[in-house]
């Protein structure tokens, strides 16, 4: 009768340590000392550096430096070390601006602007088969059901860039008559686009966004008038399934609010105001449509409210 006895692989235990920093937010060497003593005194096979979710990202060049070279030298060998390099920001951000303003209209102000962001260094998620050769590199196991894993790792590749044109106005019109001074008008556009390999990671944001409105302040009695529009707005990205093709999204439908708002000054501390919002049409109608490139229009809807139209009216003062 005989027996054989499998080996399991060596355990290898690692700590994922946070940064000391100072009373200045600044690295503490002798503090890494300190740790690195603890760590070598409870055994730990392995340390891996701004390993808590909170500093890394936020660390600079010089910090994550000073960090890894006191480590290594207080280390002296004894310890594997890791460092933890994931980031939430993208790795470069290169600005194109530019913008003209001009102040010598009477009684108004103006300004135009292009800019152009190039954006590089987005998270990329790979996804490989588990070979022998790769599992090594991890210390994991090499054989058996090991091999019918994925494995995924994030590195930083990808571009994109935004293009966009913003224009503001606002003028008070002076050349009314005495009789109906007191009233501005203001209009602000912005307009964006988007390109590259990584476009499809800007979620959010409002490619046209038109905002415009007049007001008058006469005396105790103050009116304004202001409009709201915005384009359809893609949201976030729907996992594919059977139902649902590849790079289906959220979409929010585009909008248009109107506000109507009056105040009166009763006296200098107590004023009354009245607010009329969405009263434009059937007032806020909320619609969510979900859709990829080739989705039919008749199949595109996920939900449709209505929320009609409000008004707010109170007392405000100051006692």
């Amino acid at each position: 009768m005989s027996s054989t006895t499998e080996l399991l692989p060596p355990v290898e235990v690692w700590s994922a340590t946070p940064t000391p920093f100072t009373s200045d937010v600044r690295v503490d060497p002798p503090s890494i000392h300190r740790m690195v003593d603890h760590h070598l005194t409870i055994g730990v096979s392995g340390l891996m550096l701004a390993g808590t979710s909170g500093e890394g990202p936020w660390m600079r060049k010089i910090d994550v430096e000073t960090l890894i070279q006191t480590t290594v030298e207080a280390a002296a060998g004894r310890l594997r070390i890791a460092v933890q390099v994931t980031d939430n920001s993208v790795a470069r951000v290169l600005d194109n601006d530019l913008s003209l303003e001009s102040y010598l209209l009477k009684g108004g102000f103006g300004s135009v602007g292009v800019f152009k962001k190039d954006i590089r260094g987005f998270f990329v998620t790979t996804a490989s088969s588990a070979t022998p050769e790769l599992l090594e590199t991890y210390g994991s196991p090499t054989t058996g059901e090991y091999l019918n894993y994925m494995v995924s790792t994030r590195g930083n590749g990808g571009d994109a860039s935004i293009t966009g044109v913003e224009f503001a106005y606002k003028q008070a019109l002076t050349f009314l008559p005495a009789r109906a001074r007191g009233v501005q008008v203001f209009v602000n556009l912005t307009k964006l686009s988007f390109g590259g390999s990584s476009q499809s990671d800007f979620t959010g944001f409002n490619l046209k966004t038109l905002s415009w409105g007049a007001s008058l302040t006469r005396g105790r009695l103050a009116l304004k008038l202001t409009s709201s529009e915005q384009g359809e707005t893609r949201r976030s990205p729907v996992a594919a399934s059977a139902s649902v093709a590849v790079g289906t999204y959220l979409w929010q439908g585009a909008k248009i609010r109107y506000t109507l708002g009056l105040e009166y000054a009763i006296t200098s501390r107590v004023g009354f105001h009245i607010s009329l919002n969405s009263f434009n049409g059937d007032g806020v109608t909320d619609v969510q449509r979900q859709y990829a490139p080739n989705t039919p229009d008749y199949a595109k809807y996920q939900r449709f409210q209505e929320w009609g139209k409000n008004a707010v009216v109170g007392i405000k003062g100051e006692f």
